[in-house]
Formats: structure tokens, C-alpha cells, sequence
């Protein structure tokens, strides 16, 4: 369903409640499902672009809706992968988390990294004909960060979950029409990183609610052709500013036209990219293993391009709604009776990695102190000392919502039923994503109702996605931003679904950013992992990766041939992000 943003445009000095209320589900959702700028790489051999060919369409099947354009909308995961075809960012993410200039040229820091001058490339215009500039640019993150909501408040159907993620801005400042400066509140050494991912968007876009939902208009290599709900068609940009640097001669985009469907069904998408019904189609290593693994043994039909496992789906325990979770021996019970080896094994046909950590091995902030491998025998120790202290109880019992999908409530049934060889009881309580993000996410109460969440959330090798998830508050109680006042009892504490309070977990996550060397920052944000683990204040399951498949027919090259940047190499699997425009029909 597409939010009605127009309705809010009538009434720019209505209440804050009122407004929240608003855009609550919209902020749910878009949380709960998106993988924001999660980083891939692919892991079959590329072939060398030196030939490819321009012209040609292709077909591609992904596994989420398109519902809008706006900063607001509800579009997740590898619909926003449809829409990196419209919309581009300041910049993108390298293989090992180094920022790559995509609209932007570079980034220079003060030496206290609250300050950062960014610079933009010349020549650049949206498919419109507006220029790309600081005006633009500014634009867009004043939008995004929530500024235009102070009084009197503007354009509320772009308000979103980018006020929490860009909560410690305090202003920008035009230098000129290349570049402006970004002044923060505290330190933050990986700034950069944190815009990539974040389209831009014309001013003619964001000038309506009806506009912004419906017309995009970006700096990207196509333009939208036509969409509905589940399909995005979307050609050519003739104008586009990008060339190939390897051979600078060739304009890019090389293919014509790309169509994105949705294909819900993972066992429908498998059958119609190896018909070549579709030419390319994603698979998520979270429930998809078995077609994956299917079309790997397909060599003479199909090309599978696969992500290391970067993603991160955690059992986030909450402490705030009254249930056992305020308790540290129930969470610990817990964290002990997590049999990840086995959950990898049985439910991910052994393709996910087996965590020793609640973030990835590959991970900046990944370190295994404090963390906890299966023990039954703990597990129960934890029971014992939980009913204990609580005498009212008879048993440690919490429930938790999980999707419909087979596969979804499989997983859930495995976790189920190894929490009974503990002596703890999770009941499943299903509900579709849209329901319990809706209340999980709740931009009015800032209350989690629920006893735990399994969920995607940590990703990815570096921290800046990360630091919102294990922080207490994206708002620190000092903050001089002035929309603290309105977001940091709702929208500040929205991504620790835990609701933990521990701030010596904040004072590590600042540490990390505002260290002035990698190691430095490495061992803030390492310590802030360990004290997370000790506490049991969340615990992982089994991480995973995503997967592209071809087919060979289709005569595709594969993702990542061509650089942004020469010598800089992105991404090439990512569910949110591919370089449409380096693709080629041969």
C-alpha cells in the first residue's frame, strides 16, 4: 500500500503526534526490511569487459515490492536494487568498506573528524535537466536528516528514518557550487561511508507528496519507464555522466532497457531464470539455500555471482516491555541455547557461516569475547538462577513473531524446539512483517512490545550501519541538535530493538569513531562487541549471504565489470545496489 503523503503537505504546522502517527508505518517497515547499503562480492570468476557490447534489454526477478520513491517509502532490499538504476549516491562502498566517490569526487576531515568537506564532480545534471550541485546535495540531506521538520515545518512526506541515521549533523554550509562542509556533533572518523546508499533526488521530486512517491527523477543511468507495485521498467538514460574507465570512449549505460519483477516464490524464481524466462534473478542465502545450491550444479545453464556471508540476522532480546529479558540470567539462558552449528547446517544446507560472534568475521567490530557457544548445561544453570530471583515464575517463557513463509517458521521451529532441551519455552506468535514492524518500529511510543525479535539488522564490514543497532540512542542526552526535542524518545531509540540502557556501550561506539587510526578504532568497537556479548544483549543465529544467478543465454556480463573508479573495485552482489550501468548483452 503507498503512503498518501499528499495529505500531510495541507497541514505543515500540525501537531508532533500527529505527524508521527503519519509516517510511523512507513518508518517501520523500510527499517525492518531494508539492508541498507549491505556490501557483497562476487564469487565466480569476472569476465573482462574490454568487449562488451551496448544495446539489448534484460529482465531481472527480485523478491520485493515496489511501493513509492520517496525517502519514505516502503521499499526494501532488491527493490531498492530497482531503483539504483534512477537514483545515485555521493558514494559507494569498496570490497573492504573504503568510501568510492560516485556523485561526490571526494571527502576531507578536520583532524577532529567533525568536520567534512565534501566535493562533487562537475557536470553532472538530473534526468530533468537540474543541475547536480551543493544546492542539490544539501537539499536532499536537509530532507533526509529531518531539518525541514523544525517549525515552520516543510515537506513532511519526505520525514524518515534518516533523522535517526543522520542525527549528529548539526548543519552544512555551502562553500560553492562543487562542495560544502558538514558539521557534526561528535567525531566520526567513517562519515563518508554513511552517505553511501542515499539517493539523490531532484527538487521537482520532492516539491509534492504525489510527486515524490511517483515521479522519480535522479542523476542515474535510466530513467523509469513505468511501475506498479511489483514491476519497475526502466531505460536508458541517453545523458548519463558516467564512462567506462577502463575504455573512456564508451558512454555508459550498455544495456537499453532492464525490467525488474517480483517473484515472490523462490522456487519460481529459480525455475524462470533457469528457462530463461527472466535473465537474471537474487536468491537470499537466509531461506533460498536449497535453490541456490541447486543452481550451482547447473554450470551449462546458469552463472551464480555469491556474497561472502555479511549479513547478520540477530535474536534481539528485549529489556523494556516487561518481560523476562530485564533479567541478565534469562537473556543469558538464552544466548547458551543457541545451536548455531546445527541451525547452519539443517536450515541453511550448511552455506551460512556459523557465527562465533554477534557480528561477522569480516566485520570491524567482530571479536568472540564474551561470546557464548551452545551449552545446554549452562543454559539451564541460567533457568535455574532466572526463576530464583523471580519467584512468581515457573518457567522461562517469551514469545516471538515470525513471517507465514514455510521456510520462516521452519527456522522458527528449529529454535523452538532446541530451547525445550533447555527448559525454556518461545512461543511463536505469526504475524507478517509489515504487522510486527509496525509495532516494533513505533515512531509514536517509542515502545517495543515485543519479548524478542529474530531480524536482520547488523551487516557488513564495517560499523557505521551497526553503531545505530547497538547504540542506546542516536540522540546522546547532550546533543545540540535542535530536533532532539522531537525524535530522541521515538525515532532516536528506533533501531535498538533491545532497548538496552547501558551507555558504556555508546562511549565505546564513540570511541571507535573518533579514533584516529583503524586499529585504534578496531579495538573501541571490538570492546563494545564484547561488552554486548557478556550481557547477552543479543545473540546471532547463523549469518548468511546473497546470491545473483544469469543464465548463460541471456549473454550477460556479470555484475562488477566495469569500476566506478579505475582501480576501485564495489560491490558486486548486493541486494540493494548493483552497477546496472556497467552490464552488457554480448
Amino acid at each position: 500500500m503507498r503512503p498518501k503523503w499528499g495529505t500531510l503537505m495541507k497541514h505543515t504546522t500540525m501537531g508532533r503526534r500527529h505527524i508521527l502517527r503519519s509516517v510511523a508505518a512507513s518508518v517501520a517497515l523500510s527499517l525492518a526490511v531494508s539492508a541498507v547499503a549491505a556490501t557483497g562480492t562476487s564469487a565466480a570468476t569476472r569476465p573482462s569487459a574490454v568487449n562488451a557490447k551496448t544495446g539489448g534489454e534484460a529482465t531481472v526477478a527480485i523478491n520485493e515490492t515496489f511501493a513509492g520513491f520517496c525517502y519514505s517509502a516502503l521499499v526494501a532490499g532488491t527493490a531498492l536494487n530497482g531503483m539504483s538504476t534512477i537514483f545515485e549516491s555521493l558514494f559507494l562502498k569498496a570490497k573492504n568498506g573504503d568510501p568510492i566517490g560516485l556523485l561526490a569526487s571526494g571527502a576531507t576531515s578536520s583532524s577532529d573528524f567533525k568536520t567534512w568537506t565534501i566535493t562533487l564532480r562537475p557536470g553532472i545534471s538530473y534526468t530533468n535537466g537540474q543541475a547536480f550541485n551543493a544546492d542539490s546535495a544539501m537539499e536532499n540531506l536537509n530532507y533526509i536528516r529531518g531539518a525541514k521538520y523544525v517549525p515552520p515545518a516543510t515537506n513532511l512526506w519526505t520525514l524518515g528514518v534518516g533523522v535517526a541515521g543522520f542525527a549528529n549533523i548539526t548543519s552544512l554550509t555551502k562553500i560553492d557550487d562543487l562542495s560544502f562542509t558538514v558539521s557534526l556533533f561528535k567525531s566520526q572518523n567513517d562519515f563518508p561511508i554513511s552517505l553511501a546508499g542515499i539517493g539523490m533526488r531532484a527538487t521537482a521530486q520532492l516539491a509534492t507528496g504525489v510527486t515524490c512517491s511517483s515521479t522519480p527523477i535522479g542523476t542515474g543511468p535510466f530513467t523509469m519507464s513505468s511501475w506498479s507495485a511489483t514491476e519497475l521498467v526502466v531505460v536508458k538514460n541517453p545523458n548519463y555522466w558516467r564512462k567506462d574507465p577502463a575504455r573512456p570512449t564508451v558512454k555508459l549505460p550498455l544495456l537499453d532497457k532492464i525490467s525488474f519483477i517480483v517473484v515472490p516464490e523462490s522456487s519460481q524464481r529459480a525455475a524462470a531464470v533457469r528457462k530463461k524466462s527472466v535473465d537474471m534473478a537474487f536468491f537470499t542465502g537466509r531461506t533460498d539455500n536449497t535453490y541456490i545450491a541447486d543452481l550451482q550444479q547447473r554450470k551449462s545453464v546458469v552463472t551464480v555471482y555469491s556474497s561472502p556471508s555479511l549479513f547478520y540476522p540477530s535474536l534481539y532480546l528485549n529489556q523494556s516491555n516487561g518481560g523476562p529479558f530485564s533479567d541478565v540470567n534469562a537473556r543469558l539462558a538464552v544466548v547458551n541455547c543457541i545451536d548455531r552449528a546445527n541451525f547452519n547446517k539443517v536450515r541453511l544446507k550448511g552455506r551460512g557461516e556459523t557465527p562465533t560472534s554477534v557480528l561477522g568475521s569480516l566485520n570491524i567490530g567482530y571479536s568472540k569475547k564474551g561470546f557464548t557457544p551452545f551449552n545446554p548445561t549452562k543454559s539451564k544453570q541460567y533457568v535455574a538462577s532466572y526463576l530464583a530471583a523471580n519467584p512468581g515464575k515457573t518457567s522461562l517463557t517469551f514469545t516471538v513473531p515470525f513471517e507465514s513463509a514455510t521456510q520462516v517458521q521452519n527456522n522458527a521451529k528449529f529454535l523452538q524446539e532446541t530451547f525445550v532441551k533447555c527448559g525454556i519455552t518461545m512461543n511463536i506468535l505469526t504475524e507478517e512483517q509489515a504487522v510486527w514492524a509496525g509495532k516494533a518500529y513505533n515512531v509514536v511510543t517509542g515502545k517495543q512490545p515485543y519479548d524478542a525479535l529474530y531480524t536482520a539488522g547488523l551487516t557488513d564490514v564495517v560499523a557505521v550501519g551497526n553503531f545505530a543497532v547497538f547504540a542506546t540512542n542516536q540522540f546522546p542526552a547532550d546533543s545540540p541538535n535542535p530536533l532532539k526535542g522531537f525524535f530522541r524518545n521515538t525515532l532516536g531509540p528506533l533501531y535498538n530493538l533491545t532497548r538496552h540502557t547501558d551507555t558504556t556501550i555508546d562511549d565505546l561506539l564513540w570511541q571507535g569513531r573518533a579514533a584516529s587510526t583503524k586499529a585504534s578504532s578496531k579495538a573501541a568497537y571490538q570492546a563494545a562487541t564484547q561488552k554486548i556479548q557478556e550481557l547477552g544483549i543479543m545473540t546471532s543465529i547463523a549469518n548468511f549471504g546473497w546470491s545473483l544467478v544469469s543464465n548463460k543465454k541471456s549473454k550477460l556480463s556479470a555484475p562488477g565489470s566495469i569500476a566506478i573508479v579505475k582501480g576501485q573495485a564495489t560491490q558486486a552482489v548486493n541486494p540493494s545496489w548493483t552497477d546496472w550501468a556497467g552490464i552488457s548483452k554480448g
